[in-house]
């Protein structure tokens, strides 16, 4: 039985998490991550690692996937590791998750299971340089 939405969502991240070999050079699933949009739409996504500059954060395989499907407002956002621990998104995912509208400051992001513990995503990065360009669009 689900007690609450970060429950459900940290469950999804742990069913797409499966640690895969995809060839020499690609594993996935050192990370998994949940979206869930201002629609209640919940997006996922697994970081493909490469030997390359070429991997993929978690994070940012579950927001491609959220804008395949037309939607850009995440509202909660979690990433869980290997061992199940809940990590916030690098630096990385974050600037790309910052561009992504200017009322993301309000997105909540898990910092810890049990017991639920969150913060707003403008704790995690107060002062983003590209801001006031929200201003002219």
């Amino acid at each position: 039985m689900v007690i609450n939405m970060w429950e459900e969502m940290y469950e999804k991240a742990k069913e797409i998490q499966a640690r895969r070999r995809i060839s020499p050079y690609i594993e996935t699933g050192s990370a998994a991550s949940v979206i869930m949009t201002d629609k209640g739409n919940i997006y996922l996504g697994i970081s493909i690692d490469t030997g390359t500059v070429n991997g993929i954060c978690s994070e940012f395989n579950a927001i491609s996937n959220m804008i395949t499907y037309g939607e850009s407002r995440i509202v909660k956002m979690l990433t869980i590791l290997r061992d199940g621990a809940i990590s916030t998104p690098c630096n990385s995912c974050l600037e790309f998750i910052m561009m992504l509208n200017k009322d993301i400051q309000n997105i909540e992001v898990l910092t810890d299971y049990n017991p639920i513990s969150t913060i707003k995503l403008s704790k995690l990065c107060p002062e983003w340089w590209l801001s006031n360009s929200f201003l002219k669009f």
